[in-house]
């Protein structure tokens, strides 16, 4: 099961955040529906030269293939520097020591 604090929720942010193109992810909410159904809602922002269509479809296969999520709601943005600084992005679990 993947929840906020453990390693799995880390390693789908360190997954999401390897994508070539992709610059941050926030936001990442995982709901176990049950024993074999896990959703994932999650931004990831991204260079502006980025194909955000070629980062939805990785995004969703690494989740599913890497992760096991049977459902996976992504929104793709494109990176401002203002992520860097807004609080409820830099202070997401993942991102905490």
């Amino acid at each position: 099961m993947i929840t906020r604090r453990n390693r799995r929720y880390r390693a789908c942010v360190t997954s999401l955040s390897g994508v070539c193109g992709v610059r941050h992810v926030h936001s990442l909410h995982v709901w176990a529906m049950s024993t074999g159904h896990t959703h994932v809602a999650a931004h990831v922002a991204i260079d502006e030269l980025t194909d955000p269509a070629a980062v939805l479809g990785e995004c969703q296969r690494i989740l599913r293939t890497e992760h096991s999520v049977s459902h996976a709601t992504i929104q793709v943005e494109r990176y401002t520097e203002e992520m860097e600084r807004c609080s409820t992005c830099r202070d997401q679990p993942a991102a905490l020591p």
